[in-house]
């Protein structure tokens, strides 16, 4: 379904896509929200410097989950997103 925006007198649509840098920024927004600002003074009140470590280690092992989730989208284009996915798998339902 495309939406139909009126500039004008010609109709124009949207486009169905995203750009890389918008896509990481999504990412990137969705992942941290505003708890990267609460969580970090939190972490490092607990556990000092070792906090810094354990949030590098947190990224570098979400790693796999980006990209099998990126795979996943790349291989079944459909906006019903991990739902999306499941239901072709599990009920063979067309995508």
């Amino acid at each position: 379904m495309a939406f139909v925006v009126f500039l004008g007198s010609e109709p124009r649509s949207l486009r169905k896509s995203i750009s890389l840098r918008e896509g990481v920024f999504m990412y990137v927004g969705s992942v941290l929200g505003s708890g990267i600002l609460v969580a970090p003074a939190i972490a490092a009140n607990i556990a000092g410097p070792s906090s810094l470590v354990a949030w590098i280690l947190l990224s570098l092992l979400s790693y796999p989950i980006e990209y099998t989730f990126g795979a996943l989208a790349s291989t079944y284009p459909d906006a019903g997103g991990l739902l999306g996915v499941e239901r072709g798998s599990f009920f063979h339902a067309p995508m």
